[in-house]
């Protein structure tokens, strides 16, 4: 579900259904933190 989520960031009614999908499968959506992402966000 992560891939399918990344691959429509610029779809917002897409992002929205999904993450209805997802709360109707179980699936916890975490919005993004920058003061706890894994990725290096500053070079």
């Amino acid at each position: 579900m992560a891939a399918v989520l990344s691959t429509e960031l610029g779809n917002t009614e897409k992002i929205y259904a999904l993450i209805q999908e997802c709360k109707r499968m179980g699936i916890k959506v975490l919005k993004p933190n920058i003061l706890t992402s894994s990725e290096k966000i500053c070079r």
